[in-house]
């Protein structure tokens, strides 16, 4: 329903206005309470004079813990000076100064069980912004005596202030005295106990131990190291000579016998014997004996190259051997080191907490001994924490008492007591007043407003667009018209039921204006009475209704024979007819349909009168035969709840509520109601124009 809060947006101003214009004199009368009330009490006040002290007050506590700086931050000092403030207006001071006053001897204050509480509606303490200074002032009406309390307040806080301090300095003192000489046996004990275990443990220096034990650890480790990568080499050649075992190309590769000096010389010779027994060869044969001279040599050679390898692969072994034991012997020792040093770090732990602990004890054993000797220099030096700068002087004259400030507040209240009153008494009335109501409350829509119209004859009230057409009535009802107008449909014939929610709202009146002023528009109108029971749209005319409605419903008769044509243009009449005994039933029956399928083809407009939706069902009846109902409803007649019902009841029986009109409003409310209406004498000159807006 975003279109209908939209609505109800646009109408709250005017909503409240209207509430503050119907009210007026409520609200007008609260706001003259309040502003006399307001100038009673302002001029009635007996007039109040202020004496007021300025005091210092210094930050000179002593302190159980740290030393204070010479300059305090802003925070500290303005949260000091704001309790220093508290203070000041607390019941011990207050009952201090009133028995320095001996208040129980004023006039003002016989018989007063509490004279600490009386002080204190008297007295303030304001701090100077910045400052350790604080005005405490006293206002009353005696102007000989305020300055006396302000003097007796200041005296008092200083008294109580040095007590305070005195208190707290004797009690630190104390405390203090309890505390030193347990603090020195803990510090003693402390340094005892370090003193035993450094002396059990051969601790003469710390960081000495701990270097020397750390260098024979990392040595140790290099060591273990360096042994196990050669162990790792030898094993990966040991490795390579067992592979290549049977198959001497692969012996010959190995760096073992490849880089041997011993096997390197022999195959030298070797070389140098096989160049000369291959020049030897060129010269004679195979079996000379210079050659089998060389081939002995080499065989000797061969020999001893192969004595060499196996000598070589030996040694490799047991060089690994060697190499092993090397390091089980470096991993024991490395293990003997890592033990060293995990006792010494534990040691050096427990070393380290016991230089803590006395560490600890001398912390909280030195500042104290410290304050102990400073506590009575410092009580010294700030013997008088409060002084008194400015003592209160008698004052010259009274202070202001803002009196248009009470005379505004009281005119404030008074109009907001006024509006509320207001809004109470328009939520209590229980009638429709204004279109805005109508919709919000009914779900009506009002397209028009008729203004109440003074007594007049019944032809012209009931008539008035034909022989008032000059009145604000008939220009409403023409406005009315246009919004009508708009709900026929192309060339085929409209059909509104006008009705409303209870009887005397008017309905019947507004449908004789809505017919009269749609046949001023040349269209041919037809007016049916639908109030069998009580009907009456034949009277304006003259008619008689012995033939009508009824007389169609239930003799047979045919359409065309009940209408009878009116004295206005365009205008044509059914009566409702001699009453029947059941017009409900021949409302809702196939004659009746019949009846407005012919009306539809033979007019423009039908224009149908019915009784009230909630007294009887004929309305209900009749509302899904016709385009749509227009409801009626009379200000500040119709109840709330009287409107939203008859909308409810043609809403159950499927008709289609289009518009409703407000009735009879009166003409000095027309402009809250957002509808201004005028006479116009047209032709006739501006001076005679009264517009009602």
């Amino acid at each position: 329903m975003p279109g209908h809060r939209d609505h109800e947006s646009r109408d709250f101003l005017p909503h409240y206005w209207r509430i503050v214009i119907s009210h007026k004199c409520v609200i007008l009368a609260m706001f003259a309470i309040g502003v006399v009330g307001a100038a009673v009490i302002a001029y009635r006040m007996p007039p109040i004079y202020r004496a007021t002290a300025l005091v210092l007050v210094e930050d000179g506590t002593p302190r159980m813990v740290g030393i204070q700086g010479v300059y305090a931050d802003d925070t500290a000092q303005a949260m000091y000076c704001k309790t220093q403030c508290e203070l000041i207006k607390s019941r011990t001071v207050l009952r201090a100064a009133a028995k320095r006053l001996r208040l129980e001897s004023w006039k003002k204050f016989e018989g007063a069980k509490d004279t600490a509480g009386a002080l204190a509606g008297m007295v303030k303490a304001t701090p100077v912004a910045r400052t350790t200074l604080i005005r405490v002032s006293a206002e009353g009406p005696d102007r000989e005596k305020v300055d006396d309390i302000a003097n007796a307040v200041v005296e008092a806080f200083r008294e109580e202030s040095n007590r305070w301090r005195r208190t707290s300095s004797e009690s630190a003192a104390g405390w203090i005295g309890e505390q030193i000489p347990r603090l020195r046996a803990e510090v003693a004990a402390e340094e005892e106990r370090l003193g035993r275990f450094q002396k059990e443990h051969k601790i003469l220096s710390l960081d000495r131990d701990q270097s020397i034990t750390l260098q024979r650890l990392a040595q140790v480790n290099r060591d273990v190291m360096g042994v196990e990568k050669t162990r790792i080499q030898l094993e990966a050649e040991l490795a390579q000579v067992e592979a290549a075992e049977g198959d001497p190309g692969m012996i010959e590769l190995l760096s073992l016998v490849a880089d041997d000096p011993d096997i390197q010389r022999i195959d030298s010779r070797m070389l140098s014997l096989q160049d000369e027994r291959f020049n030897l060869l060129l010269t004679v044969r195979p079996d000379h004996r210079d050659v089998k001279a060389l081939d002995a040599r080499l065989g000797d050679l061969s020999a001893r190259r192969k004595a060499k390898v196996k000598e070589a692969v030996a040694t490799l072994s047991g060089r690994l051997q060697a190499v092993r034991i090397k390091e089980q012997v470096l991993r024991s020792a490395l293990a003997e080191r890592e033990k060293e040093a995990l006792a010494l770090n534990e040691k050096l732990i427990t070393l380290s907490f016991l230089k803590g602990q006395v560490e600890r004890a001398k912390q909280l054993y030195e500042p104290l001994l410290e304050r102990w000797g400073k506590l009575d220099l410092a009580s010294g030096l700030n013997a008088v924490p409060v002084q008194i700068r400015d003592r209160a002087e008698e004052p010259l004259a009274p202070i202001k008492r803002r009196k248009k400030l009470i005379l505004a507040a009281g005119a404030f209240l008074g109009l907001l007591a006024g509006f509320q009153l207001a809004l109470l008494l328009d939520r209590s009335y229980s009638k429709v007043r204004t279109p805005a109501e109508l919709e919000r409350i009914a779900g009506l829509r009002a397209i028009g407003v008729i203004p109440h119209m003074s007594a007049k004859e019944d032809r012209k009230r009931w008539l008035t667009c034909q022989f008032d057409p000059k009145s604000a009535a008939a220009e409403a009802y023409r406005s009315i018209r246009t919004g009508l107008l708009l709900a026929k449909n192309g060339n085929q014939a409209a059909s509104f039921l006008v009705t409303s929610a209870v009887d005397e709202e008017g309905k019947t009146t507004t449908a004789l204006n809505i017919a009269s002023a749609l046949a001023q528009t040349q269209k041919r109108v037809l007016l049916v009475d639908g109030d069998m029971r009580r009907s009456s749209v034949h009277q304006p005319f003259g008619m008689e209704k012995d033939r009508g409605l009824s007389t169609y419903l239930t003799n047979g008769a045919e359409p065309h024979e009940v209408v009878q044509e009116s004295e206005i243009p365009c205008l044509s009449v059914v009566t409702a007819g001699p009453t029947p005994s059941n017009p409900s039933e021949l409302l809702g029956s196939t004659r009746m349909a019949e009846f407005m399928s012919w009306a539809r083809e033979s007019f423009d407009f039908i224009v149908m009168d019915s009784p009230p939706a909630a007294a009887v069902t004929d309305a209900s009846v009749l509302a899904p035969q016709v385009d749509g109902v227009v409801m009626v409803v009379r200000a500040d007649r119709t109840p709330r709840r009287a409107a939203a019902h008859g909308r409810e009841l043609i809403k159950n029986a499927k008709g289609k509520v289009i518009c409703a009109i407000l009735n009879d409003v009166q003409r000095q409310h027309g402009r809250y109601y957002g509808y201004a209406y005028g006479y116009y004498h047209y032709g006739e000159s501006e001076e005679k124009t009264t517009p009602q807006s």
